[in-house]
């Protein structure tokens, strides 16, 4: 059913604890620009949205796990913002399940204040600011820190929007409005040496202007039920679930996983900061971008929980106990598989499934000495390959845990896994095809699977950041030529450099780069055999007409051979031989 509330009430209800919210992973994250132009569409009339509530009792409350909304905010500095954990007293409460930074943004501008980096600033100073309209400037709104708010001049006359919660009873407005004409007034004028802006404010006209226009919006704020809510009723977690992920309204659409977070921390009070911290250690030190579901999933598979969102759902909680005395092993474990990924130089883009992650964590957490990382890190790369995790992922990560649990106590095989996993799961497998060389092979600059070839191709060069992707032919020659443009981007175009080389070469046509870059026949050779180039030779030198553009199309083809053979070596030297 729907139920319409003013703006104000649900703001007091969220600073008494009557309005909560799960204790989903993402915290707010609205920039104050986004703030500004909220308060600026309210006035407008402009439509805000709809929003998605969750009616629970005291009971069924403290048994999930609610948190109270921020009310004073640190921007930037802080990837999570500290949310304290609500125990409820009501006999009933609404947890917020869609709208959650709509009225963060209301509590916070209404009632706490953000913090944010000074300007210019060195260090890691923050200055607080709190949100202004500008009563010379229709519906002006603006974060100012209290110096900034005092200007006065012919075109800035900054009023601190929380006087609205100050005075927000229906009947208050009078209230509201002597205090604007009495103390607002008076200390404005003192802040002024200027005669002409004096005058300006000194006028009583001016000031009844004034109180009009903040009687507009103090109704608003009062008494249009501005919030127009769906009120969920319903019990069962998992059917609350199938209607969170239908929901979106323009924000974030929540997530199974953010019901399983809500009643992970509903028994551990500790678990939000756990995995904040860990989700922080990572981005700080590797820069990857891991959300709190793969620490969930990682966390459950490693204590040997069912890894089925819908049973997760049903009896997670039961789990609990076994993640909080295994915490350590688990940060571990995750640590540790960032720790590979970063041995090997993969970065943030290339981790197009985080799943493929999780049997590996697994096998980490099993085992304390670890010595193939190498087929650890090929099992990575094959999972992205083969696209093992797409579709049916709660049954193919199930298998390929399963799988790995074999390996506790012993050193990881691939050859091995890849035959076990073929029993654990029969509608996917490891094994390489000549499509999966194809596709890699087809591989565009840029891409992942571009990434995922040079992983490949140059395992010696894995430990360097300083590579770059390179056209052997370059992108000026195929518009001056107008042909083979869909090739130019392609991975038998594409050569893997050091930043010198790349800068050194920068568009020069590839013959003339190789006339240039290299003293002798056999410098080139060594170049050509590691980068496999085509090597060739005409009455004993260079074939240098070999390497010009207009042979273009015969140096692609030999080229991609050259790399097919390479790929398939690599790829297929750990599966058993057909029988």
């Amino acid at each position: 059913m729907w139920e319409k509330y003013t703006i104000i009430d649900v703001v007091k209800g969220i600073d008494r604890g009557k309005f909560l919210i799960p204790a989903i992973q993402r915290d707010f994250v609205w920039k104050l620009e986004q703030i500004e132009l909220l308060f600026n569409s309210i006035a407008n009339d402009y439509p805000i949205g709809t929003f998605l509530f969750w009616e629970l009792s005291r009971d069924e409350a403290n048994n999930f796990g609610l948190y109270r909304f921020v009310k004073d905010y640190k921007d930037k500095f802080e990837l999570y913002n500290a949310q304290s954990k609500q125990q409820v007293s009501f006999d009933d409460v609404v947890a917020v399940l869609d709208g959650q930074q709509r009225l963060s943004s209301f509590y916070i501008a209404l009632m706490g204040n953000v913090q944010v980096k000074k300007k210019y600033a060195r260090k890691k100073t923050l200055v607080t600011k709190e949100l202004y309209l500008n009563l010379y400037h229709l519906w002006d709104f603006k974060f100012l820190t209290e110096e900034e708010a005092q200007r006065v001049d012919c075109t800035h006359l900054w009023y601190p929007v929380k006087q609205f919660a100050v005075h927000s009873g229906r009947g208050d407005f009078s209230e509201l409005a002597r205090w604007t004409r009495k103390d607002f007034k008076k200390e404005a004028i003192s802040r002024v040496n200027d005669l002409n802006i004096k005058k300006k404010l000194e006028d009583a006209d001016n000031w009844d202007d004034i109180i009009d226009y903040l009687n507009i919006f103090h109704r608003k704020l009062t008494s249009e039920p501005l919030i127009q809510a769906y009120i969920i009723k319903e019990k069962d977690i998992g059917k609350v679930a199938e209607i969170f992920v239908r929901v979106n309204s323009g924000g974030t659409i929540l997530s199974k996983t953010d019901l399983i977070y809500s009643a992970l921390a509903s028994k551990w009070d500790d678990a939000r900061d756990k995995i904040n911290d860990l989700l922080c250690i990572v981005r700080d030190d590797s820069g990857y971008k891991f959300e709190t579901d793969f620490v969930i999933k990682t966390a459950f598979a490693i204590v040997g929980e069912s890894l089925k969102t819908n049973d997760i759902l049903k009896k997670g909680t039961k789990a609990v106990s076994k993640i909080k005395e295994n915490w350590g092993t688990i940060e571990n474990a995750v640590l540790d598989t960032v720790s590979l990924l970063q041995e090997n130089n993969v970065d943030d883009s290339t981790l197009i499934s985080k799943n493929a992650l999780i049997p590996i964590a697994v096998y980490f957490a099993l085992n304390k000495t670890v010595k193939n990382k190498d087929d650890l890190f090929m099992l990575f790369v094959l999972f992205l390959i083969k696209q093992f995790f797409s579709g049916q992922s709660d049954r193919a990560l199930t298998a390929s845990v399963n799988a790995m649990r074999a390996f506790e106590g012993k050193s990881f095989n691939l050859k091995e896994y890849v035959n076990l996993l073929s029993t654990h799961y029969k509608d996917k497998d490891l094994s390489i095809n000549d499509d999966d060389i194809e596709n890699l092979l087809n591989a565009r600059k840029g891409s992942p699977m571009m990434r995922i070839a040079w992983l490949l191709l140059y395992p010696d060069k894995r430990q360097s950041v300083s590579y770059h992707e390179d056209h052997i032919h370059p992108t000026d020659m195929f518009k001056k030529a107008g042909k083979w443009q869909d090739k130019k981007n392609l991975l038998p175009n594409i050569e893997f450099v050091r930043d010198n080389v790349n800068l050194a070469k920068n568009n020069k046509p590839f013959d003339e780069w190789i006339k240039g870059a290299f003293k002798t026949k056999e410098d080139f050779r060594r170049y050509a055999e590691i980068n496999y180039i085509p090597y060739k030779e005409k009455d004993g030198e260079i074939d240098y007409a070999y390497y010009s553009f207009d042979n273009f199309e015969r140096f692609f083809e030999e080229r991609r051979e050259l790399l097919r053979s390479q790929l398939e070596k690599i790829l297929r030297e750990f599966q058993e031989q057909e029988q």
